[in-house]
C-alpha cells in the first residue's frame, strides 16, 4: 500500500470516527486535532490551524523563501489591530503569505516586498470590497514600524470564483500554493468535485507531515503530564497503538490490556 493510500484511509477513519480531542499532527508550531481534520470533511469551514499548518507544509515542501504570517496575526494586522506588534521583528523574506479571516470568510493577501505590492485574492471575487481597508492598515503598520509607506499598491490575480458558501479556506490554500509555484492563481478549479478532491489532498498532506503527533498523550494532548517528574509513564492502546499517560487513562494494572475510548 502506498503512503498516499495509507494516509487517505487514515483521513477517512478520522472523518468517520467520533471526536475526542486527540492530537493527530504537529506541524511546526501548530497542533492539529481530530476536530481540525473534521473541518476538511464535506462542506465545513476550515479552522485556523489547518490553514496555518498547510501553508507551513507547502513552503517547506517547495523550499521557497516565503514568510508565513499565521492567520490570527494576519487578520489582526490587516484589521488595524497591530499596536501589539510594535516590537515584532520584520521578516527578512521578500514574499509573505497572509491568510485573513474577515467575518467568517477567508481571503489571502500576498505581500511582495520588492515590487511594493499587496496581491489580494478573495475567492468570491469581491476584491474591491477589501482593497482600501487592506492597503490602509498595511501602510499604518509600516508607519508604526518606521518604514516607508509610499508607492505601495494593491493588485489582484485572475482566478475562478468560489461556487459555494464553504470552500473559501480551501481555495485560499490552493491559490497560495499555485502562486508559490507559478506566480498566478488562474489554474485552480473551483467546481464541487475539485473542492472535494482538494479537501482530501490537503488532509493527506497534513497527515503525511504529522511529525511526532503519536508521542502526545491521546487524552490530554500533552507530551508530559507533570513537567517536574523525571519519569513519564505511558500505556499504549492495543488497537490504535496511540499512547496515554497513566494518570490520564487512570491505568493502574500494568498487566492488563488497555484500549482507548475510540477503540473500546
Amino acid at each position: 500500500m502506498t503512503n498516499i493510500n495509507h494516509n487517505f484511509l487514515l483521513v477517512l477513519r478520522l472523518w468517520a470516527g467520533n471526536d475526542d480531542g486527540r492530537v493527530e499532527a504537529v506541524i511546526g508550531p501548530y497542533k492539529l486535532f481530530d476536530t481540525s481534520f473534521r473541518t476538511l470533511h464535506g462542506t465545513q469551514w476550515l479552522s485556523d490551524e489547518v490553514i496555518d499548518a498547510y501553508l507551513q507544509c507547502i513552503i517547506e515542501e517547495h523550499k521557497k523563501p516565503v514568510y508565513h504570517m499565521d492567520a490570527v496575526v494576519g487578520t489582526s494586522l490587516f484589521s488595524g489591530r497591530f499596536r501589539s506588534f510594535s516590537k515584532m521583528k520584520f521578516p527578512v523574506e521578500e514574499c509573505w503569505l497572509c491568510p485573513l479571516n474577515f467575518s467568517a470568510h477567508w481571503i489571502l493577501v500576498i505581500v511582495d516586498i520588492p515590487t511594493l505590492t499587496l496581491v489580494l485574492i478573495d475567492p468570491m471575487g469581491n476584491e474591491d470590497y477589501y482593497d482600501r481597508k487592506v492597503l490602509r492598515n498595511w501602510r499604518n503598520f509600516l508607519k508604526m514600524m518606521g518604514r516607508s509607506t509610499e508607492s505601495w499598491q494593491v493588485r489582484t490575480l485572475q482566478h475562478h470564483k468560489q461556487q459555494d458558501s464553504s470552500s473559501c479556506g480551501v481555495l485560499v490554500l490552493k491559490f497560495a500554493e499555485r502562486f508559490i509555484l507559478t506566480g498566478n492563481a488562474g489554474e485552480v478549479l473551483t467546481t464541487a468535485e475539485a473542492m472535494k478532491q482538494c479537501r482530501g489532498q490537503i488532509a493527506c498532506t497534513l497527515l503525511k507531515n504529522r511529525g511526532n503527533a503519536e508521542d502526545y498523550c491521546l487524552l490530554c494532548s500533552m507530551l508530559e503530564s507533570d513537567a517536574e517528574r523525571s519519569m513519564i509513564e505511558m500505556v499504549q492502546c492495543g488497537t490504535c497503538l496511540r499512547w496515554a499517560h497513566f494518570e490520564c487513562a487512570k491505568y493502574c494494572d500494568p498487566h492488563s490490556d488497555y484500549k482507548c475510548s475510540k477503540c473500546s
